[in-house]
């Protein structure tokens, strides 16, 4: 099986460098010959292993070991960008919601967290409002409850 599958990677890779070649190959008479020369190298690599006798001698290697510590690194700084993203994008939503409960100023904080199958989830909400705008606390959750699905906690902000 590993054989057919050699020979299918072969064949792939013999015609995606025949195409690149084709596209780049000036016009004119050396085309015509450059293509003669292409076609025939891909009827090689289709013909070899009927034949038995040419053995390329590529072997790929597996892929089974664990992620490493760059792989990790990186998936890290993945996340972590994806979820500023999604906190840029969700907290503009946020303000609109606590300014419709006619509260001008608040600090939101989100907190985002990493599923157990890799999504980013909203693990909670955090606004901070004026002492004065403290009584409007159970509208903006509530509101925010109702139009994003979001449990939020309104706490009095630190003058």
């Amino acid at each position: 099986m590993s054989t057919v599958q050699g020979w299918m990677l072969s064949l792939c890779f013999a015609a995606v460098a025949a195409g690149v070649l084709t596209m780049i190959i000036p016009n004119g008479s050396a085309a015509r010959v450059m293509r003669i020369l292409l076609a025939c190298f891909v009827l090689c690599i289709i013909i070899t292993p009927f034949t038995g006798k040419v053995s390329l001698g590529v072997e790929l290697p597996e892929i089974s070991s664990p992620p490493t510590e760059a792989f990790s690194r990186l998936n890290e700084v993945l996340f972590n960008q994806m979820a500023e993203s999604a906190a840029d994008a969700l907290k503009p939503q946020l303000e609109q919601c606590v300014r419709q409960c006619n509260v001008e100023e608040a600090e939101i904080k989100l907190i985002l967290n990493r599923g157990e199958d890799g999504r980013i989830e909203v693990q909670g909400v955090q606004i901070m409002v004026s002492k004065e705008d403290m009584d409007k606390a159970g509208r903006i959750r509530s509101f925010v409850k109702s139009q994003l699905g979001l449990d939020a906690t309104v706490m009095e902000a630190e003058a």
